[in-house]
Parts: structure tokens; C-alpha cells; sequence
């Protein structure tokens, strides 16, 4: 299934891997990246892994995929706050 819009969560090396190879694989997918780590959205945004740095609300704000970094970010982004943003569907 091709995303038009896609919210990294967390754009480390695995945050930042996952949208190098999102972006290989399907250049006009739009990546929003959010990171409470001003440093790795630059580095991430620099290497072209994210289109954009946002906010959690403006990176989840239609998404229609969503991707944390890393499984602990499960526990600070919980389903009902993610619901509030994404695309239904």
C-alpha cells in the first residue's frame, strides 16, 4: 500500500533508516518527522530521511501512517492520542 503521508516518531538512526528507505522506495511520500531531540531532526532533515521537522500534533495531524522509532515511545504516545490526528481509514 503507497502512503502519501507518513509521521516518524523519533528520528534517530532507526527513525531516520526508516524514512531514507520509505523515501527510496517512494519519493513523493510526504515524511513528517517529530523528535523531542532538536540534533537528530537536524541530522535527520539534513540527510533527507524527513521533508519537514513538526510537531507531534503537526506530524500526526493526517497521517496515514504512523511509525515510533523505537517500542518505547509506546508507552508516551498512547492510540487515543495518535487517534486524534491520523486519516481514518
Amino acid at each position: 500500500m503507497a502512503y502519501n503521508r507518513v509521521a516518524i516518531l523519533g528520528t534517530g538512526l532507526i527513525g531516520a533508516s526508516v524514512g531514507l528507505a520509505l523515501k527510496a522506495s517512494r519519493q513523493q511520500t510526504q515524511i513528517i518527522g517529530y523528535d523531542a531531540s532538536g540534533d537528530s531532526l537536524r541530522r535527520a532533515q539534513g540527510v533527507k530521511a524527513i521533508d519537514r521537522r513538526g510537531s507531534l500534533r503537526d506530524a500526526l495531524e493526517n497521517a496515514e501512517l504512523v511509525l515510533p522509532d523505537r517500542p518505547g515511545l509506546g508507552l508516551t504516545f498512547n492510540q487515543r492520542t495518535i487517534e486524534r490526528f491520523v486519516v481514518a481509514g
